[in-house]
């Protein structure tokens, strides 16, 4: 940092807020904000820094102490974590989404009330051990055959095979198709 001035280290809206901390500091508070800069070497960090205002001799600030901690790591985990929410969101629209069409197709008569909820549990259910053959495969893929013989279980009853699922060649999808 020899012959450079501790705010040029930031740019753009960071530069404003080190500015801020730091002229804040000088007034005698403590003072913090987060944001990006590049280290000496060039690359991309993010930062916590804190500001301390330093009297030796009481009264007036006589120097700055400046604690830059690295949370780049800590920003790509936050990053991550939002990026999975935004798609858990996604995913249970999705699926409530099904679970009204499952419900809506179930419940249209002749069904009687007693025939309809065992109907719709069951199919509730098989939805549901669908589902867990992709969160089994951390959401990778999973074979198709595993995921329709699971989904259509509950209307391929002993007394009543509405379906005939034969094998195929295999055939990997992700949750999202």
């Amino acid at each position: 940092l020899i012959g450079r001035s501790w705010p040029q280290m930031w740019s753009g809206a960071e530069l404003a807020h080190a500015a801020q901390a730091l002229a804040r500091s000088l007034d005698g508070e403590v003072a913090r904000f987060r944001g990006p800069s590049r280290t000496l070497q060039g690359s991309q960090r993010h930062w916590d820094v804190m500001l301390a205002p330093i009297r030796l001799h009481g009264g007036s600030v006589d120097f700055v102490l400046a604690t830059a901690r690295d949370i780049t790591d800590q920003q790509r985990m936050e990053v991550q974590r939002e990026l999975l929410a935004r798609e858990l969101n996604h995913r249970v629209k999705n699926i409530l989404t099904v679970v009204g069409a499952i419900a809506q197709q179930t419940l249209r008569p002749p069904a009687t009330l007693a025939d309809a909820a065992h109907d719709l549990n069951a199919r509730i259910l098989a939805l549901a051990q669908a589902q867990s053959i992709f969160t089994a495969s951390n959401l990778e893929g999973a074979e198709m055959g595993s995921v329709v013989e699971k989904a259509l279980a509950p209307y391929n009853r002993p007394h009543d095979r509405r379906f005939l699922i034969r094998p195929g060649p295999e055939l990997f999808i992700s949750p999202s198709q």
